[in-house]
């Protein structure tokens, strides 16, 4: 009699990715480097509060408007600058900062727990978008390490794994779905960099074509990336979303620091309201989504790409291999130069685990590139 193979009765194979902090290595710091980078950002705010126009690449884009902070706003700032040196601190102290937080999160420190959120949200905006280079990867041979704005692996993925319509719209496939464990915005901006468009100013008109923010009413759209650890760049106020600066995008690091401040004025913090950062919602606050769960148990094929499988994630981890494993995935595909193998590969607990250690870009399926007709199994 004869026999089909899974592959071979399926043409479009779900596809899952699974990311973590290595696929953004280019352009956002990993947990080891997360102290450094965030006293960077505070020394960063710190000398634009002392000189103003040095936020500026070129003369051409000062004005008088753009000359000083007053002394309110250089109180806020003042005060940003040590909650980014505080939690530098507990980072290095307790190891990374999600240790840190999973400490507030046991002793139920809900206060201190949202100014690390908002922290971590701002301290991720500035370094995407106002940092050019990374100081702590400084070598004999290269003393200042410069910094990709987009990790451009993220841009050569997304051309692989997006289609467009007779207009041009740009959306993901639909075999494709992605996981990811980062709190950054890599995956977003690489999908609207194939735009170009200067009219897209903020994170609201990004989600609009490349959902991201978890308040969807899920009954009439999916989401096209599901950040597992929450995501930065907005915050909550009387039950809305609104993002940590208005047009950021398209702004610089001065108009930036006004925004944040102004915040302040436009929404009240009174005992019921305040600027509530859930928009970082670590793995432990929540449950795991019927959405990802479903994702994890039609997945037929399975790619991890810079992830390590720290203890802190590992339930949720546990619970996404194993809906993986269940639907008899065609492979798992790890890509990852550092990870101790033997460790990972106990962990995920499946045969047919291929293991990548190149990084000069995301790996896409030849199944999914190339896809072949049904053949008969003999």
């Amino acid at each position: 009699m004869a026999k089909y193979s899974k592959y071979n009765l399926k043409k479009d194979l779900n596809i899952t990715y699974l990311l973590g902090a290595g696929a953004s290595y280019n352009s956002v710091p990993i947990w080891s480097e997360q102290a450094s980078s965030m006293l960077h950002v505070a020394d960063k705010i710190d000398n634009a509060i002392k000189n103003p126009k040095s936020v500026f690449k070129t003369e051409i884009m000062e004005s008088s408007r753009y000359d000083h902070f007053d002394d309110n706003e250089i109180k806020f700032l003042e005060t940003l600058i040590e909650d980014l040196k505080y939690f530098a601190e507990k980072a290095n102290t307790n190891g990374t900062i999600d240790s840190y937080a999973n400490l507030l999160h046991k002793r139920n420190r809900k206060v201190e727990l949202n100014r690390l959120k908002k922290t971590l949200s701002v301290y991720l905006d500035i370094w995407q978008f106002y940092v050019d280079y990374m100081p702590f990867r400084a070598t004999e041979n290269n003393p200042l390490p410069s910094k990709q704005v987009i990790d451009t692996r993220y841009i050569q993925w997304l051309n692989m794994i997006t289609e467009s319509d007779q207009y041009g719209e740009v959306s993901l496939k639909k075999e494709i779905n992605i996981l990811s464990w980062n709190y950054d915005l890599q995956a977003e901006l690489a999908f609207i960099n194939m735009y170009q468009d200067e009219s897209i100013k903020c994170l609201d008109d990004i989600n609009r074509r490349f959902r991201f923010l978890e308040n969807l009413d899920e009954t009439k759209q999916d989401m096209n990336i599901h950040h597992l650890n929450g995501h930065s760049g907005y915050f909550k106020y009387e039950s809305k979303d609104y993002t940590t600066a208005r047009n950021f995008l398209k702004s610089n690091l001065y108009t930036y620091l006004k925004d944040l401040y102004d915040n302040v004025g436009q929404f009240k913090i009174r005992s019921n309201n305040y600027h509530d950062y859930g928009a970082i919602k670590f793995s432990w606050e929540k449950e795991l989504s019927d959405k990802v769960r479903n994702i994890a148990s039609r997945t037929d094929i399975l790619v991890i790409i810079g992830y390590s499988f720290p203890q802190y994630n590992r339930i949720v981890d546990r619970i996404i291999i194993d809906l993986v494993k269940a639907n008899s995935p065609l492979y798992i595909y790890y890509q990852d130069p550092n990870s101790n193998l033997n460790r990972v590969s106990s962990f995920i607990g499946f045969e047919n685990l291929e293991h990548d250690e190149s990084t000069m870009e995301f790996f896409v399926p030849d199944e999914h590139i190339n896809p072949r007709e049904a053949e008969i199994v003999i």
